[in-house]
């Protein structure tokens, strides 16, 4: 029965991670004994020493033990990892799924395009003058905008699953596929709530928006790539306010950007590293202009 004990609780220790496994153990070894007890007991043939039904039943009061245990730590267990879940899958400000979910949902829509063929975009929506805000009314003020902004999303009649990325950054993934001419169509609807004033502690607030769109596989396969597309559409700085219509991302100028941000890197690099030098410099007469 000793050794018994000790099989069951190390065996509850190295599979501690399979908690209801622990559980279903320890009760069979307590049936087990506890039929052993019952049966040394009542059986009528057999002497039995009443110290080795006293024994017995230590043992399997030892066994409750053991699985009262179990049963406590995974119920703590449990808890926490839904804490975990919610914690790394859902954005405590919106209460609404991340972007680890949208990762997590991306993964379901990349295999379904392998296995149809569909494509799908990716919607997102950004908030214009959010600096502002925080500036004049403060980061609550500004907290409770993008609360409202996730509010009036959620509450759209459309076939997207709402995701807050960063800041006043959401984007909107289909449920299955979502084609050019359906995220067009859907433009009207979301501005139908989004172009509703705000309101800040009783103040009306109207704030511009935009609606950034990329589409994979033209833009894209990963889920990494087609968030940066859809940053690098709003960093731009003229899409906002951008009056109805999609702002696609262009992988041209995508490129082209790409390409004056290396030009700016090279010329710090070689301004820091005196690679530049004066072959020449006129001397220019001030008051006739000439060289």
């Amino acid at each position: 029965i000793l050794l018994s004990c000790i099989i069951a609780f190390q065996i509850s220790i190295i599979l501690e991670k399979r908690r209801w496994f622990r559980i279903y153990y320890g009760f069979l070894l307590f049936l087990i004994l506890l039929g052993r007890g019952l049966t040394l007991m009542f059986n009528q043939t057999t002497a039995v020493d009443p110290a080795v039904v006293d024994i017995v039943f230590l043992g399997n009061f030892i066994f409750l033990v053991i699985i009262f245990t179990g049963i406590v730590a995974s119920v703590k267990r449990s808890r926490m990892e839904d804490i975990i879940i919610q914690v790394a899958y859902q954005d405590d400000l919106v209460d609404l799924p991340n972007q680890s979910s949208l990762m997590t949902r991306f993964n379901i829509l990349n295999r379904l395009y392998w296995e149809t063929g569909n494509a799908f975009a990716l919607l997102g929506v950004y908030v214009d003058k959010m600096d502002r805000i925080n500036y004049k009314y403060g980061y609550q003020a500004g907290n409770q905008i993008i609360k409202q902004v996730a509010q009036r999303l959620v509450s759209l009649d459309i076939p997207l699953d709402v995701y807050r990325i960063i800041g006043p950054i959401f984007v909107l993934a289909p449920g299955d596929f979502l084609n050019v001419l359906q995220v067009e169509a859907l433009y009207p609807r979301i501005e139908e709530v989004m172009e509703r004033p705000y309101s800040i502690n009783g103040t009306q607030v109207n704030l511009d928006f935009s609606i950034v769109a990329t589409r994979t596989p033209d833009d894209g396969v990963g889920i990494n790539q087609l968030l940066m597309n859809i940053l690098n559409v709003i960093s731009r700085g003229n899409v906002a306010g951008n009056s109805h219509k999609v702002n696609w991302f262009d992988v041209h100028s995508f490129k082209q950007q790409l390409r004056q941000y290396e030009i700016e890197d090279q010329l710090e690099a070689g301004l820091n590293h005196d690679e530049f030098f004066i072959n020449i410099q006129p001397k220019i007469d001030i008051r006739t202009g000439q060289v």
